[in-house]
């Protein structure tokens, strides 16, 4: 039930899937039925398949923490939920969320109990209002003309992550062709201890383009490095070497790692840029 890794272009080795089987109520009902996430309620995938009759839906389930995690941070992650919602662990509200498109992580640790877990999504979808942001999905009960059949609740994939004090919040690629490099922009957590060393590993097809690192001593920041080499094309014709086409959707894998005299050397993350 969806259990590929969900965002391929920041990749954590340790991670743990919670899409499939969820309770699930509508409105008032007092009765929680299943279903199956990350498909919308209206959706046949999802096993409800029914029209709302609330703007309000409760999505639940239970869940234990491995315990090789523990003493690490645990994020709490969701592809998207629309249209805002408010999660609890245990009861304990960890964080809010508006915005039906994007995605958006909670740190958990400190709601956690040790044992059986419960997570809670209490969200709300104005299905007949207008002035909400909603793509092609329609305000009435089903689709006509250009509009959509409406798809509330959460519909992308929810994973949990452990991760050290220090971390990536984010690393972003932006390449650019004509010069022949990447700016690597990147994140930092709030608990990183300065200064440290950002450590990144660049290959193609398995084969090394760039290794270094930097040290740092700022939470956010920029690296500059050269893919090309003053060898433009990397091949004898365009899309022979290593631009991305179509054709030729060639990827450039990215390995980022923080190292610091207090912990050992981990790996952060993992993605890929063309």
């Amino acid at each position: 039930m969806r259990n590929e890794y969900p965002r391929p272009d920041f990749i954590r080795e340790k991670w743990m899937p919670l899409n499939g089987t969820w309770n699930f109520q509508d409105g008032t009902d007092k009765t929680p039925v299943k279903i199956q996430v990350p498909f919308p309620p209206q959706s046949r995938l999802s096993g409800f398949q029914k029209e709302l009759t609330s703007d309000r839906i409760t999505y639940q389930r239970n869940f234990f923490i491995p315990a090789e995690w523990i003493g690490q941070r645990i994020l709490l992650h969701f592809g998207a939920v629309d249209y805002k919602c408010s999660v609890f662990i245990n009861d304990h509200c960890v964080g809010f969320h508006e915005g039906g498109q994007s995605s958006f992580t909670f740190d958990i640790t400190d709601f956690l109990s040790g044992g059986e877990e419960t997570l809670t999504v209490a969200v709300t979808d104005y299905l007949h209002d207008e002035t909400v942001p909603r793509g092609k999905q329609f305000w009435k009960s089903s689709g006509e003309f250009i509009w959509y059949t409406q798809s509330s609740g959460i519909w992308q994939s929810v994973w949990l992550e452990p991760v050290n004090e220090a971390h990536l919040e984010w690393i972003h690629f932006t390449p650019d062709i004509d010069q022949g490099i990447v700016e690597i922009t990147y994140l930092l957590s709030d608990c990183t201890v300065f200064p440290c060393e950002l450590e990144w590993d660049i290959r193609f097809k398995n084969n090394l383009v760039s290794h270094g690192s930097l040290t740092v001593s700022e939470k956010r920041g920029k690296i500059i490095v050269d893919i090309f080499k003053n060898k433009a094309l990397r091949g004898s014709f365009h899309f022979t070497g290593w631009y991305w086409s179509p054709e030729y959707p060639n990827l450039f894998t990215v390995s980022a790692l923080i190292l610091n005299s207090f912990e050992s050397k981990r790996t952060e993350g993992k993605g890929s840029f063309s």
